[in-house]
């Protein structure tokens, strides 16, 4: 479920606010094999307590808006529970769409809901 919100948004869902720069943290990825960037992304975020990826503001490449991390998608998911239910359930039932994963995306790097 927690790969399906990290790629849905970074392949869509978000991709209208966010901006990444790979070598920011390409050391910390698993290797590539056969899995995508937003795959191995989600797994390092899953599998590595000390991922951070830091995510930039697309209009303006220097404004770091936030970071994915363990920590933080806990927080996003805690604040989804609370202030967003209807998409918190579809979540937890693995039914989330492009706009949920942003959602989930935007409370995990920011806190809270800025775009859209």
């Amino acid at each position: 479920m927690i790969e399906n919100v990290i790629v849905s948004a970074l392949e869509g869902g978000s991709n209208y606010w966010y901006f990444i720069d790979v070598a920011d943290f390409e050391d910390d990825l698993p290797p590539k094999g056969n899995l995508a960037l937003t795959e191995r992304i989600s797994e390092a975020v899953f599998k590595n307590p000390a991922f951070k990826m830091p995510v930039y503001d697309v209009e303006d490449e220097d404004d770091i808006l936030g970071y994915l991390s363990q920590k933080n998608l806990r927080r996003g998911l805690e604040l989804c529970a609370k202030d967003y239910p209807e998409v918190f359930q579809r979540f937890t039932q693995d039914e989330i769409d492009a706009g949920d994963a942003d959602i989930i995306f935007q409370l995990t790097v920011m806190g809270e809901i800025t775009f859209g």
